[in-house]
């Protein structure tokens, strides 16, 4: 037999003593012995009863107040956290704003150097870029009189320091290392007499995704798949190799037009962490080193917002964000007002709007697979080449 509950002994005693009370009653004619004894027993029972209720109700109030101080601990360890996270927002911008601020004074010195010769190498003709760390030239190889590309490092403060050309040479290192056909082909690297950390890369043609996105707004499944598939293909080569990009975004994917026709490549390496590599170059890949943030904000994954471990996956979320950006015409979160805060809290804590809200052709499953990339645990995204695979069926159909 099951045993009973205090609460069901508790119940029993109750109806018990209530059926002595109505008999006690009930009785006409009773000595004064029996009503004491009666009285005696009717006592008995509620003292029992009250004593059993005491314990079951102080066992009540114990877990009660225990649940109270938790629910308390939990509150208040939240408001630590996110007065933690408030503070870490606050200083990724003041970091962000210094460097845009680096940014905007050596873009205008870069533009004094056309015609400048590297090495007696390279002669820099005309600027046609710049991001990650550097101005882009178109130049002429002078001993074989063919056109190149050239990158410039921008330096922070008066020098170009040994952490920036470890990072720097590891652009060369990282692009070097994936052989694909649709990443930029790397040719040469150095440091002028001068003192310019300078990338020598194949020269392209063509425009830029976000090139692509503001002069066509929103695209088709099969034009997001087709742009899309190979920077999968090269991503997922990478991942493979230890690589991790870091910084995928529209500007970093151009679409060069060849004599056989537009190739997608993805450009600069310069922010890949080597993983697994303690030190390149005499020079850590740190996430964060010497107040500098690495990335763009606006396709930045959770965790690396959060400066926790990260692997290939966070490229697959910064990929996200683009392929949401193709299929809606802006990303899932951009910063209003100048608001950076505002944008990495959502990147950290909000959903992105659902994708058929700004484009309703979207097939759902499309719409699934764009929300899976935007998963705030890594783990719950596809990888790589899962996504490639994606694509390429959805090229296919």
């Amino acid at each position: 037999m099951k045993p009973k509950t205090a609460a069901e002994e508790i119940f029993e005693t109750e109806f018990s003593v209530t059926e002595a009370a109505e008999r006690v009653l009930a009785g006409t004619k009773h000595t004064p012995e029996e009503w004491r004894e009666h009285y005696a027993t009717l006592a008995r029972k509620y003292r029992g009863l009250l004593k059993q209720a005491v314990k079951i109700t102080g066992i009540g109030d114990s877990t009660q107040n225990k649940l109270i101080r938790i629910q308390e601990e939990l509150a208040a360890k939240n408001a630590e956290l996110t007065e933690k996270n408030r503070a870490l927002i606050r200083a990724q911008e003041a970091l962000l704003r210094s460097q845009e601020r680096a940014k905007t004074i050596f873009s205008a010195f870069t533009e004094a150097l056309p015609g400048m010769v590297l090495d007696d190498r390279y002669r820099l003709d005309r600027k046609i870029g710049a991001g990650g760390y550097g101005a882009v030239y178109e130049a002429t190889h002078l001993s074989l009189a063919n056109l190149v590309a050239v990158k410039i490092l921008q330096p922070r403060g008066g020098k170009v320091t040994s952490e920036e050309l470890g990072r720097f040479k590891r652009e060369g290192i990282s692009a070097c290392r994936i052989q694909h056909p649709n990443a930029v082909t790397v040719l040469d690297f150095g440091i002028s007499t001068s003192g310019f950390a300078y990338l020598v890369m194949e020269l392209l043609n063509g425009k830029t995704l976000s090139d692509e996105i503001r002069e066509n707004g929103r695209l088709t499944p099969k034009r997001v798949a087709t742009l899309l598939y190979p920077v999968c293909s090269v991503l997922a080569e990478a991942h493979a190799m230890g690589v991790i990009h870091r910084d995928i975004k529209p500007d970093n994917i151009f679409l060069h037009q060849s004599a056989g026709g537009e190739i997608v490549k993805v450009l600069d390496f310069g922010l890949a962490k080597l993983v697994g590599d303690s030190e390149v170059g005499g020079s850590r890949p740190a996430e964060i080193t010497r107040g500098l943030i690495i990335g763009t904000p606006k396709y930045m994954p959770p965790e690396r917002l959060s400066f926790l471990p990260y692997d290939g996956r966070s490229d697959v979320y910064s990929l996200g964000i683009v392929m949401y950006e193709m299929f809606a015409g802006q990303p899932p979160f951009s910063m209003i007002n100048g608001d950076m805060a505002a944008l990495m809290t959502a990147h950290l804590q909000n959903e992105p709007p659902p994708l058929r809200l700004f484009n309703p052709d979207v097939p759902e499953h499309v719409e699934r697979l764009v929300m899976r990339t935007l998963q705030k645990l890594p783990a719950q995204r596809p990888t790589a080449q899962v996504l490639a695979d994606e694509l390429r069926s959805m090229r296919r159909g």
